[in-house]
């Protein structure tokens, strides 16, 4: 269908490109009759297929307008009832016998050689009725056969008398008729046509012509309906005043608002302010209404206000480890932790004990690790990593367990103390990183050992 439509538009518009000065004549209407010479064409079919089909002779009539669009071209649409009679010679009893009765519609572009001879040539799409079958089976149906057929379609008329015409047109089908295919008929069906016949003129509709009276003289032009002349105005093609030599009223800054009414001539504006820009009071280049801080500088991110800075370290919250205590740039934004709060650290450390092979911890740790507490809740803004690690008696698992066990055990009482555990991360490293040789006691004791260490 839509090549259908598509070879339709594309004749259309070529009837469209000929048109040249309308003549007189606006249609002709007459009649037509012919000699109908119809058979299929076969395409795509099978080795295995003797199915052929020739010429089998029937009727078609209908009528026809006739557009006039200049004098060498017409465009004539037709509405014919045609019958085609199509029959195969060899094949078998599957292939379509019988007549299939279509309603023609042609489209045809007429080239004129000359008074008495005329070339159409255009498309011509056959719309089908019905289908008789003539061998009793149902080769040939409605079901069989498509709703319509598309061809190309062209040849001769002929005109000796002013009302009679004899023709002659070949049409060839560029759909296929049988649908769907099958193993019986393997092959594609499209309908070739030769009509030979006369058509009658009945009668011409003619434009009437009207009678024109002479114009009136001239009135003195004035192009743009101000009141004011052409030749008296500077601006004839756009309505102005008088005061302006039938100009407008100016707008230098082009802001829409004319200079009479521009508070700010110069500088485009908006009406709201009497063509003035919207106000900047801050002149941070966010205009008034736009800015959240209108008095006070700031940047685009925050809507016209400063970048807050809630510790007044001069490092941004957003880039601020530690947004409500004042630091160090290099620290971002955090403050430097002091050598005695260091101390203090290793010295709680240092001073944690367990039971031996155990995770849990000694009274006497208490005391150190309370003075962790007291670091951290002094100083919100800190985080501690504990670090376990073990000596190298007993097996690598087992001393891994045990060091993520007793760091575990250091997290656990600072968060029993009130320490948010976001705040605190335990570890465990078994034997996998000693200080101290494994060999000696002493080194054993060094390498059972808590480390902890600051951060922000």
């Amino acid at each position: 269908m839509k090549k259908s439509l598509l070879l339709l538009s594309a004749f259309l518009l070529m009837i469209t490109a000929f048109a040249q000065e309308k003549p007189k004549t606006l249609v002709t209407v007459g009649f037509t009759g012919a000699l109908n010479m119809a058979k299929f064409n076969l395409k795509n079919q099978s080795s295995s297929s003797s199915t052929d089909y020739s010429f089998r002779s029937d009727g078609v009539a209908g009528f026809w307008f006739n557009f006039p669009i200049s004098e060498r071209f017409s465009f004539e649409p037709q509405v014919l009832f045609s019958t085609n009679k199509v029959a195969p010679t060899g094949g078998t009893s599957a292939d379509f016998n019988g007549k299939i009765n279509y309603v023609g519609i042609p489209l045809l572009l007429k080239i004129h050689a000359g008074k008495y001879i005329a070339f159409p040539i255009g498309p011509q799409i056959d719309i089908r009725r019905s289908v008789k079958n003539n061998i009793g089976n149902s080769s040939l149906s409605n079901s069989a056969t498509e709703s319509y057929s598309l061809g190309l379609s062209g040849g001769i008329e002929i005109m000796p008398k002013a009302r009679f015409t004899i023709f002659g047109r070949y049409i060839y089908g560029l759909t296929t008729v049988n649908n769907p295919l099958t193993t019986s008929r393997p092959y594609e069906a499209k309908n070739q046509n030769i009509y030979a016949g006369f058509k009658v003129k009945l009668f011409d509709f003619y434009k009437k012509k009207k009678i024109v009276p002479p114009p009136p003289p001239e009135p003195p032009k004035d192009t743009d309906g101000d009141g004011i002349i052409d030749s008296l105005d500077k601006c004839p093609t756009v309505p102005g005043l008088p005061k302006y030599d039938g100009c407008p009223i100016p707008d230098t800054d082009k802001d829409g608002i004319n200079d009479e009414e521009d508070k700010c001539p110069t500088v485009p504006g908006i009406a709201k302010y009497q063509g003035c820009p919207i106000p900047d009071t801050d002149k941070d280049g966010i205009n008034d209404e736009e800015d959240k801080c209108p008095t006070v500088p700031g940047v685009p991110e925050y809507q016209g206000c400063p970048v807050p800075d809630r510790d007044k370290d001069g490092v941004p919250d957003k880039d601020d480890k530690c947004p409500d205590t004042p630091g160090l740039v290099e620290l971002q934004g955090c403050p430097e932790i002091t050598n005695e709060i260091k101390n203090t650290i290793d010295y709680a450390a240092k001073n944690v004990y367990f039971n031996t092979n155990s995770t849990k911890l000694l009274e006497k740790s208490f005391g150190p690790l309370d003075s962790v507490v007291s670091i951290l809740n002094k100083n919100m803004s800190l985080k501690l990593k504990i670090d376990g690690h073990t000596d190298s008696d007993g097996s690598d698992a087992f001393n891994m367990k045990l060091s993520e066990g007793r760091a575990g055990s250091v997290k656990a009482y600072l968060v029993s103390k009130g320490i948010s555990e976001d705040r605190l991360e335990s570890e465990g490293f078994g034997e996998s990183m000693p200080v101290a040789p494994n060999t000696t006691r002493a080194g054993k004791a060094k390498n059972r050992r808590v480390e902890m260490k600051l951060s922000y």
